[in-house]
């Protein structure tokens, strides 16, 4: 039976992703509630948070910004009653893009703040990347351009580990498009 489930799982969860890259958000939207249901039903509350998450990052694509709160809202329950400090973190940056879209700018920052506050903690060196560059859009949007450009450069360095590498653009994090 266990074989028979994560081979179930395995499925699931490459068409799952696979959905969403294409594009088809209703239905990666319909493939999280039914995996959704299924980790509730066997009690698998680490892949319920999960998807829970999952889920706020679609309707959230979709526009739908309540829908993503009360989401991501449900899985930072999860996550902070398992004590999984990494999973509060991602949907606590979550909870700032919707705050974000919801044009509540002084609140987002503090979302990606407290986020990033975690990820440096945990030494979690991606996340506090994404952290960053969350902070820098914020700032970018405000017309801190010069705020926007020290967390462009620190998510870069970030990224890299510390490494100075000048492959890397940041650009789009200080409101320039490279490809122009």
């Amino acid at each position: 039976m266990a074989a028979k489930t994560a081979r179930c799982s395995a499925s699931r969860d490459s068409g799952r992703h696979r959905t969403r890259r294409q594009g088809d958000y209703w239905g990666a939207k319909k493939k999280y509630e039914e995996s959704l249901a299924i980790y509730r039903e066997t009690g698998n509350r680490i892949s319920v948070s999960s998807e829970y998450d999952n889920l706020g990052d679609v309707v959230l694509y979709l526009g739908d910004l309540a829908g993503a709160r009360r989401n991501y809202a449900e899985a930072l329950t999860i996550y902070r009653e398992m004590g999984d400090q990494n999973g509060v973190a991602l949907v606590t940056l979550g909870l700032g893009d919707v705050l974000l879209a919801q044009g509540k700018h002084l609140e987002a920052k503090r979302k990606y703040t407290e986020a990033l506050e975690i990820c440096r903690k945990l030494g979690n060196r991606s996340r506090e990347a994404s952290a960053l560059s969350s902070l820098a859009k914020v700032q970018r949007i405000e017309g801190d351009t010069s705020e926007a450009r020290r967390n462009a450069a620190k998510q870069w360095r970030s990224s890299r580990g510390g490494r100075q590498d000048r492959s890397c653009s940041c650009a789009s994090a200080i409101g320039r498009d490279r490809s122009r």
